[in-house]
């Protein structure tokens, strides 16, 4: 509320200092979980990616899977951290999404590679954005941050998820910008606007919500005789999303 800077992480440093003595939460587990200082990571995986096994046809339902389901969070992520940011064009798009979904594009990649998770943009990145991050440099100088982090992760965990809640709070509160662009009375894009919003919080996914907002708003304009507004592109992603939500269980498993 004051604009003061690095507020963000002062608030997760006194949060986690003052959990530290606070005993055991109401769960019955302790706040805090900590054992040593440092541990050598994990290079168990480095260089493991079978690409050979993975190539074959059994394996295609899953690798389209991943691949929309990334494409999908990408987007959606890039679209959300552009508007808390004010990262957009005089049309209301984020700028540079090209590169930047491009960039997503090989970090994802490289993170199979090297036998990590997905290294990509998180909507909890609004809160950089909004703490005065414009440029590439603020990934620079996180992963900077991040390598001693390598050998120091039994210190992180002293941050307790607690300390970290509210800036998920604030990254709702960044996203919600978009409400006042929505034409209310316009029920073909209130309708998918409210379905891919109420969605994703209950699914957990970003992709469900894009889904289910992508195949709405279809079906709407396609019930009101609007055919010419449905791209042949809109009908890829559509054919997409329903092959999607029919191997969601071989993607689980």
């Amino acid at each position: 509320m004051r604009k003061r800077k690095g507020a963000f992480i002062w608030g997760v440093l006194i949060s986690t200092i003052s959990a530290l003595p606070s005993g055991r939460w109401w769960d019955g587990g302790p706040v805090v979980i900590w054992q040593v200082w440092w541990a050598p990571p994990d290079f168990s995986l480095l260089g493991r990616l079978e690409l050979v096994g993975a190539a074959g046809m059994m394996r295609l339902p899953v690798i389209i899977v991943l691949v929309f389901s990334s494409f999908f969070d990408s987007y959606s992520t890039c679209v959300g951290v552009g508007e808390a940011g004010d990262l957009v064009d005089e049309h209301g798009e984020p700028v540079a999404v090209r590169e930047s979904l491009t960039c997503h594009a090989i970090a994802v990649t490289r993170s199979g590679i090297v036998g990590a998770s997905p290294a990509t943009a998180y909507i909890e990145s609004s809160t950089g954005v909004r703490a005065g991050g414009r440029t590439g440099l603020t990934a620079v100088v996180a992963w900077l941050l991040f390598l001693p982090v390598l050998f120091l992760s039994p210190l992180v965990a002293l941050v307790p998820p607690i300390a970290t809640a509210p800036l998920l709070v604030l990254a709702g509160v960044f996203m919600l910008k978009p409400l006042i662009y929505v034409r209310w009375e316009r029920f073909d894009e209130a309708v998918p606007f409210f379905v891919a919003m109420i969605i994703m919080p209950l699914s957990q996914s970003i992709t469900q919500g894009a889904i289910w907002g992508l195949l709405s708003w279809t079906a709407i304009k396609a019930a009101g005789g609007r055919f010419r507004q449905i791209s042949w592109i809109v009908i890829v992603l559509d054919l997409m999303a329903v092959f999607l939500l029919a191997n969601m269980e071989t993607f689980k498993h």
